[in-house]
């Protein structure tokens, strides 16, 4: 039968639809019958005085911007950026570069150049799993706004066919994430919830806190995540060279790929093949490092000995020597991630010991 109870946002997730939603609530601001839902949304988002204020222009991707609005108080306008996340992060130094974009001294508004008083920038996004990234959005002067942040207006706007809509919606799917985090930062993990968890970016950061937190202390900037193909993987590199074991990973993605590509590491990788999820232990030798090729591929065969003579199945792989597994480990259940989680203390222990030798 079909579902009589029907919500568009069901069939519009991405981040457009989430675009086109703030936008929405802002415009509510310049009609009388939802002026309020303006107001709570502007005043929850961007913590500002809306005294005089006249009008909101919502505009949509001005140089790239996901939304900006702009505030005309009559005699000065002010300008508010919204970079509007769903999983992703920000990347390619856009928070800085949108900042730059706005630093004109007047806009115009509905076709009269006034002045800028204000500017605020807000990066929303309704679950931030990873702390860094609040830090970072912080460190540049960014709002950072969740699910929580918007809740306000939109229960407000309850008889609002949108806002109502988006609300249920947004209770439905977070309430279930949030519980299932929760349950992980308590070291509680259902069966049921796996493909939830592996399937997302939120979830495989948090398994990799989950696996590595009882045993190896987390440095939460070595935690670094992309997709293939759409699918996303998250890698916890937690060696840079031999003997350098606190190596500054910085922020940004370009400080990354500038200092960081040649390196050689190993890392523990989440990831999903043919034959499903899995966990596994990689080495990586890095542009500039064939000479040493030879000499690391005996290494992850030591590593590999070792690792089986503590009881830790192992699969070193041939054909892509620059990154190779030492291992790799497939679960499907709980039970066989905790046993994982075992075999990644084993493995530091020994890349540690063998690279301090």
């Amino acid at each position: 039968m079909i579902n009589q109870k029907v919500n568009i946002f069901e069939f519009a997730t991405k981040e457009l639809s989430q675009d086109a939603l703030l936008l929405y609530l802002a415009d509510c601001y310049n009609d009388e019958r939802k002026q309020k839902i303006g107001e709570l949304f502007i005043q929850s988002f961007f913590e500002t005085d809306i005294t005089g204020l006249q009008k909101i222009y919502p505009i949509k991707q001005y140089k790239n911007i996901d939304i900006l609005l702009v505030l005309d108080y009559g005699e000065f306008c002010k300008l508010f950026l919204i970079e509007d996340k769903v999983w992703s992060s920000a990347h390619d130094n856009q928070l800085e570069r949108y900042q730059e974009c706005l630093q004109m001294e007047t806009f115009d508004c509905g076709g009269i150049e006034k002045t800028i008083k204000e500017r605020k920038y807000v990066y929303y996004k309704p679950y931030i799993y990873n702390e860094n990234e609040r830090t970072y959005c912080t460190s540049l002067n960014y709002l950072v706004k969740e699910w929580k942040d918007l809740e306000q207006s939109l229960i407000y706007g309850n008889d609002d066919y949108i806002c109502n809509s988006f609300f249920e919606y947004g209770k439905e799917n977070y309430k279930e994430i949030f519980r299932i985090a929760e349950d992980l930062d308590k070291g509680l993990i259902k069966d049921k919830d796996l493909s939830t968890i592996m399937e997302s970016y939120w979830g495989q950061w948090k398994i990799i806190e989950y696996l590595l937190k009882d045993n190896i202390e987390i440095d939460t900037w070595k935690i670094y995540q992309g997709s293939s193909f759409g699918r996303p993987w998250t890698h916890y590199r937690f060696v840079f060279d031999k003997g350098d074991f606190a190596e500054n990973w910085g922020i940004q993605q370009d400080i990354f790929d500038k200092q960081l590509i040649s390196k050689y590491a190993y890392f523990f990788r989440v990831d999903k093949d043919s034959q499903g999820y899995y966990i596994a232990c990689r080495q990586f030798i890095g542009k500039g490092r064939e000479f040493e090729m030879e000499d690391k591929k005996s290494e992850r065969r030591f590593l590999a000995n070792e690792l089986e003579k503590r009881g830790v199945p192992t699969k070193v792989a041939n054909g892509n020597d620059r990154e190779s597994n030492v291992a790799i480990w497939h679960f499907d259940n709980t039970q066989e991630l905790e046993k994982i989680k075992e075999y990644i203390y084993i493995s530091y222990q020994q890349i540690i010991s063998l690279l301090k030798q």
